[in-house]
Parts: structure tokens; C-alpha cells; sequence
């Protein structure tokens, strides 16, 4: 599974498939801006005890230097803009309109690599990334025509936001020499810093969460910034950009799943048939994979 990118992403597509509908639960209970700060808390927390657990973490974070930690540091502020325009976005728009924009960031990932990052472009890639599109469209609209007068532009931008975010976050990660676990504790303890920051600069603390918005957060934390930051930048440092990206197209699927497990919101056959548009993007990119 190590050297697997499709079992490394169909772990990840699972994980990340929950956090649109249990981050709308959370929100019932709180703003964004709370649980910005108490997702990173326990993703921080969670990430810190893995380092002093392991002497040979504490000791590669203790070697590096200032420059190598800032660089890092500065990389987070990119996860940290993700999550806080995504969640932003949660809280402004329908679910699965929020979804559907922010799961534009695989197209903005090879956009980014041809553009800036020396990727060459192919026809399979663009075709495969072309299928992508078009699934992921047919699911989160169930094939449905959208009525552009009734979207929520500062929704919707808030959305594209996160997506370039972390598309510009997943470039720069992949680059970095530093372990996984140690680079990601720092992402996300700069992350943290500015949801602190953000929460009692624009909103406040608050009552303790309830039990059931609180085991959201930690779920979050834990499923988001620990398992799934970990599995996609090891997925992007074993394998193409362009591939990940691709694969990144089905989460919309997991992510409508939940959406209809959890919110009962129900899955219509338009968007199985746009699932089937994705996986043959999918089997196209393989191929050309193969081929090189």
C-alpha cells in the first residue's frame, strides 16, 4: 500500500469523503471560525504526542534550522487558507454546491504543473482530466440544469479559493526533504496559531461544545490534518501530480455518500453515471501511465 497511489487515495478518498457533511453538523453548533481553531487544536495536539513519542521525530524537528522551519511554517498558511475557505464556504452556501467548487482543486493542481511546475501535457492526462470535470459536475448537480442567479457569489469564491490553495499547498509540499509527520506537525501548528489568531480577532471561544459537535472536531482533526494530510502528500511524493489529481476527481462520490448517510440528502442515478465518467478518466490516464 506504501508505494500504492490508488491505495493510498481510496483510504484518503474515504477520509476526506466526511468532511463536508460532518463539518455542515458542526456548524449547526458553531461558526467557522470555532471550528477552524478546534480542528487544528486536536489535529495539533494529535501530531504533537506522535513527535515527543518518537525520539527520533523529536530529534529531526529539534536539527532543523530556522530557515527550513519558516519555509514550512509558510506552507501551512496555505492548508490553513484552505480549510478556512472551505469551511467559509460551508457555512454560506448549499453543501453540495460548496463541494462541488472545491473539488476543482485536482484541475487547478495540473494546471499549476503544466503552467508552472514543468509538467508535460499529454492527451490522455487532458482528456482524463476533461472526464473529471464533467463527473464531477454530473454528481454534485445530479445532472440538474444550475440556476446561476441564485448562487452566492462570495460562496462560491470563498470555494475556488480553498481549491487553488491547496492545489498551490500540494505542489509545494511534494518538494519538501523534511519527514512527513514532523513537516505536517508544523503545517498544521502554523495553522492552529492563525485559527487562534482568527477566532479571537473576528469571533469568540464560546460554550464548550456539545458531545456530538465535538466528536466531529476531533474526527476532523484526526481524519483530515493527521491520517489525511499524511496519505496525500505521501501519495504526491510517490507518483505524478497529475495522476493524484485525477484520482482526487471521485471524492465528490464519498463526499455526496456521507452527505446522504449523514444529512439524508439522497444520490440520484445521474450521479452514479457521473461517477462512471470519472473512473473512465481514470482507466485513460492508466493507460497512458503504461504507455510512457
Amino acid at each position: 500500500m506504501a508505494d500504492n497511489p490508488y491505495a493510498l487515495m481510496g483510504v484518503l478518498l474515504v477520509l476526506w469523503g466526511s468532511f463536508a457533511a460532518i463539518g455542515k453538523l458542526v456548524l449547526g453548533d458553531l461558526d467557522s471560525y470555532q471550528l477552524q481553531f478546534y480542528m487544528f487544536g486536536f489535529g495539533f495536539i494529535g501530531l504533537g504526542l506522535l513527535v515527543v513519542c518518537r525520539p527520533e521525530l523529536r530529534a529531526e524537528l529539534a536539527r532543523l534550522r530556522f530557515a527550513q522551519a519558516g519555509k514550512l511554517a509558510l506552507l501551512g498558511v496555505l492548508s490553513y487558507l484552505y480549510y478556512f475557505f472551505y469551511t467559509k464556504s460551508l457555512g454560506m452556501i448549499p453543501v453540495v454546491e460548496a463541494s462541488m467548487l472545491n473539488y476543482m482543486f485536482p484541475l487547478f493542481i495540473v494546471l499549476l504543473g503544466i503552467t508552472f511546475f514543468g509538467e508535460k501535457p499529454t492527451l490522455a492526462k487532458l482528456a482524463a482530466i476533461v472526464a473529471g470535470v464533467v463527473g464531477m459536475i454530473v454528481i454534485v448537480t445530479g445532472g440538474q440544469a444550475i440556476d446561476l442567479a441564485s448562487f452566492n457569489l462570495s460562496g462560491d469564491l470563498l470555494a475556488l479559493g480553498g481549491a487553488m490553495s491547496w492545489a498551490l499547498f500540494s505542489h509545494l509540499t511534494r518538494r519538501s526533504q523534511t519527514s512527513l509527520i514532523v513537516a505536517n506537525f508544523i503545517y498544521t501548528a502554523s495553522s492552529f496559531a492563525l485559527s487562534a489568531i482568527s477566532l479571537f480577532v473576528t469571533s469568540s471561544l464560546g460554550a464548550m461544545p456539545g458531545f456530538s459537535a465535538l466528536s466531529g472536531l476531533v474526527w476532523l482533526g484526526l481524519s483530515n490534518l493527521i491520517l489525511g494530510n499524511l496519505l496525500w502528500i505521501r501519495a504526491l511524493k510517490r507518483c505524478p501530480p497529475s495522476l493524484v489529481a485525477s484520482l482526487s476527481f471521485v471524492t465528490p462520490f464519498f463526499t455526496l455518500l456521507f452527505i446522504w448517510l449523514l444529512l439524508g440528502e439522497s444520490l440520484s442515478a445521474a450521479q452514479f453515471i457521473g461517477f462512471g465518467i470519472v473512473i473512465a478518466g481514470l482507466v485513460l490516464h492508466s493507460f497512458d501511465r503504461r504507455a510512457a
